[in-house]
């Protein structure tokens, strides 16, 4: 800024000296007029132009400076001085922003671990219907709100430059698949078609951050379903350009939803900006993701942009390079899959491409057809001119003909009963036992592609070997990680109240033994007799925080009995330098609050050692009705081994929520069969969603199936006499079957 001033000052210094010349040439140029005048003594005038000229410049020139220079340079050093305090104040409010921003994320996410922990635990609890709807509203509440909180504290750090991307190497199908996992409840509970196309070209192996990755394909694909009530949602990528270094991808998030018009796409990617306030009202949302999105690619080197038309739909992409990985996994191509021939039946074309492309790039012959009877009819065709079909693969959802009948119809026929099918469905079928009676296998969508190849493998090769693997099925299943062998004595180092009892409780539903202290200088005190296998350690505490406990832990002269036990940092904060923070200190692990519970459980799997005598001093004391008790208890209908492994085989609380469940039943059977006979289509929706959830949530998975179904029917205006005899029949068989075991669960628990 002062060279500035001076480079001004040297300026009008100048302009002031060739004003002065100036006022010397017209001195001069009046002279000359004068001389030229008759009559006038020339050598006089000269002498007087010439003394008055110098004369003149050199007292305009000093008044010049005196008077505009060093006036206008002063204001100049004013202003830039104020300029520059101006600058040091917005800096200093964004470094304060920043951290006022991180501390109101970690004191909000505290008291949110309570209220969403608390809230987990409870849905754990014997609820009625009312009751388990109102925490389910909390639990959904919260999560909703603490995806704010990420969004607005992620911006911050953006906004403030703090964001800083971590490379490391990852696999590009395994991150689709993870997002494709994470959104397909809410595509499928809005029956919505949801699939990933990844072209056969695009390298798997990547660096990068992978994590960014996922946050802008969440916020893309959670928009995409939020915004689409009918028809697909599709994650498509492609290779534009690949050296021996780098590739370039093209990733499209394509979707039939509402579309927005030219104008309001300029603005969509702006800051709290949403298409337009009608949008806000009905959609909700903070208008943060995609303006996130775009920062986020833009600062991985990429450009992202949308096409869409009103009414019709949206496309947004976005273009980003990626290096080449050196790194290796198994392929999912194993097994090698050349030469068969593959029927693919499925009514949509998307689907049908995607699997097409995954046929081709393993070699695989594919037939396709959209519907079950041109299924049916190119199946005869083709095994009439003598070739061989390998394997169908099915969709349960098609119009006219399912799946389902379409196997039965395939299976009633002798020249194709022997030809192994794999149903696709959006729906869990585990438990359905007419499509596991027709069919080889199924896979619930979204289809991964290891676990279709795994499962055409299997079928195909039953006999061979080389394929011992599990059931594509059995991995597609959704499981809660549970460290079952590797219990182990735990402490918690936590100040807050609401947050220790939250952690014991996840700790021994767990099945781990666990002790709370509420600072490091009571963490330090017990950890010098007492032998724990594991410390979880809150960073912020009274006293002595979680880091410097920790430190003293680690330290050479520690009075502890084990310094290099495992530490686990438990902290609401999520900045990447409080990560570093923890494992500068000496800290082994991480976990944000709120904690979840899958990953609680993951990471004291990591951790703990396996322990014969640890596993003896933990066990968790055993429930009402042992486990050869509960083996011999069956239901007809029902997923008894996860009812029982839900409720820790206590038989007693079974019987109450059997009992309740029968109950409910039979009072929205007394309300369902009147509303069918009057064809009041509210009312019956209405009763079948109840008998749905209620049905669904103690396992009685053919009535909930059965449910399923009967509710899209009468969602498309249908009210088809046999589906309503149907889901009578089968409510009365529930009630029976419930009624039949109900005297032998009273036996078992008395």
């Amino acid at each position: 800024m002062n060279e500035n001033s001076n480079t001004i000052s040297r300026e009008v210094m100048s302009l002031s000296i060739r004003i002065g010349i100036l006022f010397l040439l017209s001195e001069w140029l009046v002279m000359l007029v004068l001389i030229l005048m008759p009559g006038v003594n020339s050598l006089n005038v000269f002498t007087v132009a010439a003394i008055d000229g110098v004369a003149l410049t050199l007292l305009v020139t000093p008044l010049l400076y005196v008077f505009i220079v060093r006036p206008y340079v002063r204001v100049i050093h004013d202003k830039e001085s104020e300029l520059k305090d101006a600058v040091d104040r917005a800096e200093q409010a964004n470094i304060a922003k920043s951290e006022f921003l991180a501390n109101m994320s970690h004191e909000i996410r505290t008291p949110m671990n309570g209220v969403m922990g608390m809230t987990g635990l409870l849905l754990d609890t014997d609820l009625n219907e009312e009751q388990t709807e109102f925490a389910e509203t909390v639990y959904k509440s919260a999560d909703s709100l603490l995806v704010i909180i990420n969004d607005i504290l992620d911006f911050s750090k953006i906004e403030a430059g703090k964001l800083e991307l971590e490379i490391t190497n990852f696999n590009l199908v395994e991150t689709i698949e993870e997002v494709s996992e994470l959104l397909s409840f809410r595509a499928h509970e809005k029956q919505l078609e949801f699939i990933s196309i990844i072209e056969p070209d695009v390298a798997h192996h990547l660096q990068g951050d992978s994590g960014r990755l996922r946050q802008i394909l969440i916020n893309l694909v959670g928009n995409a379903i939020k915004f689409t009530e009918k028809g697909d949602v599709v994650i498509h990528v492609k290779k534009i350009a690949m050296t021996e270094e780098l590739v370039r991808l093209h990733i499209e998030v394509r979707d039939t939803g509402i579309g927005i018009s030219p104008s309001q796409a300029e603005k969509l990617f702006s800051a709290f900006t949403q298409a337009d306030s009608s949008t806000t009202r009905k959609y909700g949302g903070t208008g943060l993701g995609l303006s996130i999105s775009k920062k986020l690619v833009e600062l991985m080197g990429g450009t992202i942009s949308v096409d869409s038309q009103e009414g019709k739909g949206s496309t947004f992409w976005f273009d980003i390079d990626f290096s080449l990985s050196n790194a290796t996994s198994s392929s999912d191509s194993d097994v090698a899959l050349d030469g068969h021939t593959i029927l693919i039946v499925d009514d949509n074309a998307t689907n049908v491409r995607y699997l097409e492309v995954l046929m081709k790039h393993w070699g695989c012959k594919p037939l396709i057809a959209y519907d079950g009877s041109s299924a049916y009819s190119l199946l005869s065709s083709e095994l009439q001119k003598g070739h061989k079909i390998d394997a169908a693969i099915v969709d349960m959802q098609m119009p006219e003909m399912d799946g389902l009948q379409l196997g039965e119809t395939i299976k009633a026929d002798p020249l194709m009963s022997d030809i192994p099918m794999i149903m696709l469905s959006s729906v869990n079928l585990s438990h359905d036992s007419a499509v596991k009676t027709i069919f080889s296998d199924y896979l619930t969508k979204p289809i991964k592609s290891k676990q279709l190849h795994r499962c055409l493998a299997a079928v195909l090769k039953p006999s061979d070997e080389n394929i011992a693997m599990p059931s594509a099925s059995q991995s597609a299943m959704h499981t809660v990680l549970t460290p079952q062998n590797i219990l182990g004595r735990i402490l918690v180092v936590e100040d807050n109240m609401t947050n220790q009892k939250l952690i014991l409780s996840l700790l021994s539903k767990l099945g781990h033994s666990a002790q709370a202290v509420a600072n490091g200088v009571e963490a330090i005190q017990i950890l010098q007799s007492v032998p724990f296998d594991l410390v979880l350690m809150d960073c912020q505490m009274p006293e002595m925080d979680g880091f410097e406990a920790t430190r003293r832990i680690r330290a050479q002269n520690s009075p502890v009995l084990n310094p290099n036990i495992p530490i686990i940092a438990l902290t609401a904060s999520v900045l990447r330098q409080d990560q570093e923070q923890a494992f500068e200190a000496g800290m082994d692990d991480f976990l944000a609050k709120p904690i979840d519970r899958n990953k609680l459980a993951q990471t004291l799997t990591q951790w703990l050692e396996k322990s014969t005598a640890t596993s003896e001093e933990t066990m968790p004391s055993e429930s009402v009705g042992s486990v050869d008790d509960a083996s011999s208890f069956s239901l007809d209908g029902f997923e008894l081994s996860n009812l029982l492994k839900m409720f820790e085989n206590d038989m007693a609380l079974l019987g109450d929520l059997l009992y309740a469940l029968q109950e409910n039943l039979l009072q929205l059977r007394t309300e369902l069969e009147p509303a069918i006979n009057s064809h009041e289509l509210t009312t019956v929706q209405a009763l079948i969603h109840q008998i749905k959830g209620a049905s669904g949530n103690l396992g009685a998975m053919r009535l909930h199936m059965l449910a399923v179904q009967f509710e899209h029917e009468v969602k498309e205006g249908q009210l088809r006499p046999e589906s309503c005899d149907a889901m009578l029949s089968e409510i009365d068989k529930t009630i029976s079957v419930i009624n039949n075991a109900f005297d032998f669960s009273d036996r078992i628990t008395t």
